[in-house]
Parts: C-alpha cells; sequence; structure tokens
C-alpha cells in the first residue's frame, strides 16, 4: 500500500486521505446512522451516551471500509475536510499551528473548535478545543 508523507498507509490518514473512496477506513457502529473518521469522535461518544442512558444497547466501534456502510452519511463533526480558520496553541509547551476543519456550539455562547494539526513527530492530529485554548485564532482563509 502506498505511504503518504506522514508515513501512514495513503488510505488510513486522516489528513491525506480522500473521502468516499473505496477501501476508506471509517469508525461505525452496527447501529449508527453515520461513519466517523475518528474512533474517539466526540459525537459518536455522544450518541453512544445516549443509548446506554436511554436503556438500549450500546455497539461496538469498528474500523470498517467505508464501502461497508453505502447509506451511511458522513459525520458532520469529524468528516469535515475544508479548512475555514486558522489558530495557534501550546500543546506540551511547544507553539503550534493548526487549521479549523469545524465548530459547533456547546451551548450558552460557547463553541467548540475543531482542529487539525501536526505534532512534533509529524503525527496529523484532530482535536477538539475552545476558543478560550487559542494564542492566535482566525476565522475564514485567504
Amino acid at each position: 500500500m502506498e505511504k503518504c508523507i506522514h508515513e501512514l498507509d495513503a488510505i488510513s490518514c486522516a489528513d491525506c486521505r480522500p473521502r468516499r473512496v473505496k477501501e476508506q477506513m471509517v469508525y461505525a457502529t452496527p447501529g449508527g446512522s453515520v461513519v466517523h473518521r475518528r474512533q474517539d469522535c466526540e459525537l459518536l461518544e455522544r450518541g453512544q451516551a445516549a443509548v446506554d442512558a436511554a436503556g438500549g444497547r450500546i455497539g461496538v466501534i469498528n474500523p470498517v471500509h467505508r464501502d461497508k456502510y453505502p447509506g451511511r452519511g458522513d459525520c458532520a463533526w469529524c468528516m469535515a475536510e475544508i479548512a475555514i480558520g486558522s489558530c495557534s496553541f501550546f500543546v506540551n509547551d511547544e507553539f503550534v499551528d493548526g487549521i479549523i476543519i469545524n465548530t459547533r456550539s456547546l451551548g450558552y455562547g460557547h463553541t467548540a473548535y475543531l482542529v487539525r494539526f501536526e505534532n512534533s513527530l509529524g503525527k496529523v492530529i484532530e482535536k477538539q478545543f475552545k476558543r478560550s485554548q487559542f494564542i492566535e485564532f482566525k476565522m475564514g482563509v485567504d
């Protein structure tokens, strides 16, 4: 299998893989309605908690090929692809630049930002931040 610039299988890399390609790896539960790019997606975790709170049976989160669930949609949170802003922040006492790929309301005037960045080891990471965690922040891309 071809390696991407992050030395991962190109089809598995969160940053380099194209969307909706045959054999794309995603995460899904047997009873869910969408697929996720990240196993630790906040909305996937929230869905699991809602099923548990309602007394339902929680499905196992499985890595699967995208084409296994052709009728399912993409998670509105973690499957975003287009940069909508930029930011800078500290991670482990290191200054990091990132791109904002999605936002969602947390209620009471608070917003969550899904940020994609590369860590010091060159691994591409997607993580949720609050506005107060940014040193520099710019919505909109030039």
